[in-house]
């Protein structure tokens, strides 16, 4: 095994500089959406003709991390102003099958126009539009809502472990992340259940923002990777909302149409400055507006008239489902090899699908290097069946290998043999990759390399 080495690929690996927070990949499921239909201002307006897009995680960093559970409780406090007054709602919505009708709607319509459980559910294809938006700009959306609550009564446990603060925490999302909106994480609740005391505001800002400034953390611009394989990147949209005064109908109509990617950021609990093991009770949204001068407890002290688009920020605010989730970094497992320590030393993360042998391979933390290349253990060296003796003058080496590839899609075998034996896998004693396809399939396989 110490002169040859073989590895699968089914991926191509880039180098990637992220900003903090930055999420580029969400992976969600279709569920079956209920239909419901209403009438106002002389059209019909069909909803749930479609999916139910639904988040069950992200990838951030190239780590994938998964859906754990929710707050039950989404709270939105509001305080009347000049513009507006009662419970307006505003909402944005993928169109069906992604036309131009923006009267027939792909997912299930939140009965009453019910803001706080689009926030609260886990359906990325639906929205708040315009959240915070306080002032009137000629298109009547605003809204007298100064904050956005998302409390577990119970509490949440931070992490134990201070090096895993970074591992869990929660997601701010936003249509075309071109909006701010800050967020802290709900420390004490007070005997009503209300939050009483918080942590620092972390503000998240726009893809083309600052990452670097203090507590300041970056949308991603993402792509919704679907069970199907299928993935979902600019969603046609349809805007709707109902009256800006009390009393409020719950019918909200049409008032616009844009072509938009859904953008998201995780903030982690060290971000969020919660403490290893401390036990807090959720999160709260922001407007703009708000910093650290502002008593956070007390969400009518907020400005009820900050311009839209004042100091190069905005007050609009358009977050997707899914925002009231906590979320946790995957375990990832990795197999490393074990040829000797001259070779470059490589691991690939383990997957049930993909792998050399008849037995899946097991995890190491590390290079298992020895010079016989047995460092590993004879478990993972199962792949080879049979290695024969190469000898000076012979035109052709054969070895029969066992795979295992139920990944739906080709994998590649590449074998180097250490010609000149200066301990290295170089580039001319690399076999030719295009010549070994190894289709899918659900039982182990035998190629001759």
């Amino acid at each position: 095994m110490n002169l040859i080495k073989l590895l699968l690929f089914v991926a191509i690996f880039f180098s990637l500089s992220f900003s903090k927070g930055e999420v580029d990949k969400i992976f969600a499921h279709k569920e079956v959406a209920s239909s419901s239909t209403y009438t106002t201002d002389g059209h019909q307006y069909e909803w749930g003709h479609g999916e139910n897009i639904v988040i069950d995680g992200f990838e951030y960093n190239g780590y994938r991390y998964s859906y754990v559970s929710e707050s039950p409780i989404i709270k939105i406090r509001r305080s009347d102003n000049n513009n507006s007054s009662g419970e307006p709602c505003g909402l944005f919505a993928a169109k069906y099958n992604n036309d131009s009708n923006q009267y027939k709607l792909a997912p299930t319509f939140p009965k009453n126009c019910d803001m706080a459980k689009v926030m609260g559910g886990r359906i990325i294809n639906i929205g708040a539009l315009d959240l915070f938006k306080n002032e009137n700009d000629g298109d009547d959306t605003p809204k007298n809502i100064e904050r956005i609550d998302f409390i577990s009564p119970n509490g949440i446990i931070a992490p134990s472990s201070t090096s895993d603060l970074d591992k869990a925490g929660h997601v701010v999302t936003e249509k075309s992340g071109n909006n701010e909106i800050k967020i802290a994480a709900i420390l004490t609740l007070d005997n009503n259940g209300d939050p009483s005391s918080y942590g620092p505001i972390v503000t998240v800002h726009d893809e083309n923002g600052d990452a670097l400034a203090n507590r300041k953390v970056n949308y991603g611009n993402t792509y919704i990777y679907l069970e199907d394989g299928s993935t979902i990147g600019l969603q046609q949209l349809g805007f709707y909302r109902n009256e800006k005064h009390s009393p409020q109908t719950p019918k909200p109509t049409h008032v616009g149409n844009s072509n938009e990617k859904l953008n998201m950021a995780f903030v982690s609990l060290q971000d969020l400055g919660v403490n290893a093991g401390q036990k807090y009770y959720g999160f709260s949204y922001f407007g703009s507006d708000v910093d650290d001068a502002t008593d956070l407890v007390d969400y009518t002290s907020f400005p009820k008239n900050t311009p839209w688009g004042s100091l190069g920020h905005t007050d609009t605010a358009d977050p997707y489902g899914g925002v009231a989730s906590y979320f946790v970094k995957e375990e990832i497992l990795y197999d490393f090899g074990d040829a000797p320590n001259s070779y470059p030393h490589v691991s690939h993360k383990i997957s049930n699908n993909l792998y050399l042998g008849e037995h899946k391979p097991d995890s190491e933390d590390d290079q298992q290097s020895s010079n016989d290349a047995t460092g590993d253990g004879d478990d993972d060296n199962d792949g080879v069946i049979n290695l024969p003796i190469l000898t000076v003058g012979d035109t052709s080496f054969t070895v029969p290998v066992k795979v295992f590839n139920n990944t739906g899609s080709d994998a590649y075998i590449t074998a180097w043999i250490d010609f000149n034996r200066n301990g290295k896998f170089e580039f001319n004693e690399a076999l030719n990759v295009n010549d070994l396809s190894i289709p899918s399939s659900n039982a182990s396989q035998t190629v001759n390399v």
